[in-house]
């Protein structure tokens, strides 16, 4: 005779669960969940949810491991939603921390969500006109009166080239008209085609300053470094892509800067944050 999962008693022949045992647990699931729906803007106080969740779980068959695991991934969503329709604000950002210290989670359990939250708090830093102190890992050297907002690290710098092919050209030909003599018709190129292709210039580190872009790409044993600036006051325009930004600038013939940024929508605010504080 098996033995009841959930209460441990037994529950019949062949049998490894009791139906009223499991609906009791997909109750306590369920108010978990709807406890949890909103908890960024719950009123409630952190403590208090968790003591509430606590006895929800024990009475509902969820041990202590599974609740973190559901807590958890309720934090995360909730700072992903919140993030994706608007800049965090400092009530959710004190919230956040109470939850994380009543229900014992430190920054690195949560992930990229701790890394949202910091990035919220240097954007509404730089609409206060304060700037967060940044340790650069590249080899950027700043000027006296400049200050660096942040690093993004492992950028691809892209930009494009426009080839041109002649489509119909001859090269000429030489016709014998007599012993000696020769008649050649002119070459001429044709037709010009002209096609732009996107080439790599670099992969490195993308620092934006209180002055503009620094570009900076170490070199290696087989090719140089290089390093661009491009000041906020020669930018005419920043577009966002799923995996980039785009630079429009007077700079480099007025061709397009495409960084490849972990994150191009933080990148835009960040950019658009430091030019207008």
């Amino acid at each position: 005779m098996g033995l009841c999962k959930y209460c441990l008693q037994p529950a019949g022949l062949f049998r490894w669960q009791h139906r009223a045992c499991a609906e009791r647990r997909q109750q306590a699931l369920s108010k978990i969940n709807s406890a949890l729906a909103e908890v960024l803007n719950d009123k409630t106080s952190a403590d208090e949810l968790w003591g509430h969740l606590e006895f929800t779980a024990s009475d509902g068959f969820i041990n202590k491991q599974e609740l973190q695991s559901l807590v958890k991934a309720a934090l995360v969503a909730a700072v992903k939603r919140a993030s994706a329709d608007h800049l965090l604000s400092q009530e959710e950002d004190n919230r956040f921390g109470e939850l994380c210290q009543a229900f014992d989670f430190s920054a690195n359990e949560l992930g990229s969500s701790a890394q949202t939250l910091f990035k919220a708090q240097v954007l509404r830093g730089l609409n206060e006109g304060e700037i967060a102190e940044v340790d650069l890992e590249s080899g950027v050297l700043l000027k006296p009166d400049e200050q660096a907002v942040w690093e993004f690290g492992d950028t691809r710098y892209l930009t494009t080239q426009t080839h041109v092919q002649y489509v119909g050209g001859s090269q000429g030909v030489s016709v014998r008209l007599a012993k000696g003599l020769y008649y050649r018709a002119s070459a001429f190129h044709g037709e010009p085609i002209r096609a732009e292709e996107m080439t790599e210039v670099g992969i490195g580190a993308l620092v934006v300053t209180t002055s503009g872009l620094i570009f900076d790409s170490p070199g290696n044993s087989y090719s140089p470094g290089m390093a661009s600036r491009w000041p906020f006051k020669k930018i005419i325009a920043v577009h966002r892509f799923s995996n980039a930004i785009e630079v429009l600038s007077e700079v480099g013939h007025k061709r397009p800067a495409i960084f490849q940024v972990d994150d191009p929508h933080f990148a835009v605010n960040l950019l658009v944050a430091t030019y207008t504080m």
